[in-house]
């Protein structure tokens, strides 16, 4: 919707990867519970970023967090860039 999905990602050849992903698992999740998650973008160093999310569910109690480490592939050139 804005611009950048597989379609652009298969064009350009240049897409996301994760490089580490942290998850804390603290609460329990139903089937089809509505919950909202929280993304915060942290610091981006070089060619490397951090991004943290929280799952959060109807009664505002924190079920997951993540902290993904992450950088921009160049498929053909088989490295991160800047």
């Amino acid at each position: 919707q804005r611009g950048y999905g597989l379609k652009e990602i298969l064009e350009n050849q240049v897409g996301p990867t994760i490089l580490e992903a942290e998850i804390k698992y603290k609460r329990e999740l139903r089937l089809r519970e509505n919950i909202r998650i929280e993304t915060r973008f942290e610091e981006w160093k070089g060619k490397v970023g951090k991004v943290k999310q929280k799952m959060i569910n109807e009664n505002g109690e924190d079920c997951a967090k993540v902290e993904l480490t992450f950088g921009v592939f160049d498929m053909k050139r088989r490295k991160l860039i800047e």
